[in-house]
């Protein structure tokens, strides 16, 4: 009949999505400060290893707040194994990381400044090229006092939280929150916080937040930038890509159908290299709903004309280039840029309206997921295909019946 041959394809969608939703999985396991003296580290969190072991391989991801605070992702396999050397406390020397074998690939961020803007015109849009004082002022990450506030783990997922609630370079004093929390996650599946990205097995997500930050007296209109310096082992000849596209639906972020891709050529090219994924939406309030949601603007990713100052106190720099290997020299080699995120819309307010933002993306292996119709939707579609059709079919029926009786009783009643 009519009414099953809709029914059937839709409850095989519902049964193939069952079956293949949960996938696989990477197990995490994850240590703070992971071999270092507690004279030395003394209780002070400097550095989370996170390993997420899969059927094939293991990602490593190293979130580290020496100074910049930056994550490193290194693709191994399963004999792999990462040392730090953590002399570097006390004496003056910069912190450092090895593998025991070289990894399969290796994909870093280094958060590595804000901006604030006085966006006298009120575009929301931050000009890089505009040095002035009275338009920009920039604030170095290192010089923020970050100090850890979180650390969960089970053997699917990791969260990692730090703050500073004070910036001090020179003369200038800031005083306010700047949140990160990294998750790492092993499983598929939407993050519970909106606006519910994606995550997979080969995937750590990062919420950035401004609380109160103190802002420049001479700026009537502030509005914050956030600069990540990419770093990985691609080849240099090629730029990371950035690519908007629209998703299916709103379901998971309403009001928002786009997603932001940013991606190395081996991303780009073979489904092998680093990303970062977000939707261009950040939130003014800690209650995150379309009410109170911004624009978070992208911008064209550019050359590091200086990646040795930029990444240098990191990890990010030390699991690219060995002690053996001259830094410069290195880091030629190596693919490094840098791209721009603005936060604000034209007519919000500004920051000044709730002194507060906050910014959502995820970094991963492999190819940025690709948003997919959920169960709830599948069912809905199905019921939706489904009931009509056999509502078309039963009053048909009926309607069959009723003639087929109306020229029986007409027989009868001839005779």
């Amino acid at each position: 009949m009519a009414w099953i041959r809709v029914l059937i394809p839709s409850l095989w969608i519902v049964a193939y999505y069952c079956a293949t939703v949960k996938g696989w999985e990477r197990e995490i396991t994850s240590e703070l400060n992971p071999g270092c003296p507690d004279i030395l580290c003394n209780g002070t969190f400097r550095i989370a290893h996170i390993k997420a072991k899969g059927p094939n391989d293991t990602l490593h991801y190293v979130w580290d707040l020496t100074k910049k605070p930056s994550l490193l992702l290194a693709l191994t396999t399963h004999n792999a194994t990462v040392s730090f050397d953590w002399d570097c406390i006390g004496n003056g020397k910069e912190c450092s990381m090895s593998f025991s074998e070289k990894p399969l690939y290796r994909f870093g961020i280094v958060f590595n400044k804000m901006w604030e803007f006085n966006d006298v015109n009120d575009t929301g849009i931050f000009d890089q090229t505009n040095k002035s004082n009275s338009y920009v002022r920039v604030l170095n990450t290192e010089h923020f006092s970050w100090n850890r506030t979180v650390f969960d783990q089970d053997s699917r997922s990791v969260s990692i939280g730090v703050k500073s609630e004070k910036y001090v370079n020179g003369n200038t004093v800031k005083n306010g929150t700047v949140k990160l929390l990294v998750k790492g996650f092993g499983y598929l599946d939407h993050s519970e916080m909106l606006p519910h990205l994606l995550h997979t097995p080969n995937t750590s997500q990062v919420d950035f937040v401004i609380d109160g930050l103190t802002t420049e007296p001479s700026f009537s209109n502030s509005r914050f930038a956030l600069e990540l310096v990419l770093v990985g082992s691609d080849q240099t000849a090629s730029n990371i890509q950035i690519v908007e596209h629209q998703s299916l639906d709103d379901e998971h972020a309403p009001g928002v159908f786009t997603l932001v891709d940013v991606e190395t050529p081996d991303s780009a090219g073979s489904a092998k290299g680093g990303y970062l994924q977000w939707r261009p939406v950040a939130y003014i309030s800690s209650v995150r709903d379309v009410a109170n949601s911004t624009d978070a603007t992208i911008y064209s990713p550019q050359n590091v004309t200086n990646p040795v100052e930029d990444l240098k106190g990191t990890l990010v720099l030390s699991g690219f280039c060995s002690n053996d290997t001259g830094t410069e020299t290195c880091l030629n080699a190596t693919l490094v840029q840098a791209t721009a995120v603005s936060f604000g819309l034209k007519e919000d307010g500004f920051y000044k309206k709730t002194k507060y933002m906050a910014w959502t993306f995820t970094m991963g292996y492999g190819k940025p997921p690709d948003e997919d119709f959920s169960l709830l939707v599948i069912l809905v579609i199905s019921i939706g295909l489904g009931l009509p059709a056999l509502l078309i079919i039963v009053s048909g029926l009926v309607m069959l019946i009723r003639r087929v009786s109306r020229k029986k009783d007409d027989l009868f009643l001839g005779r």
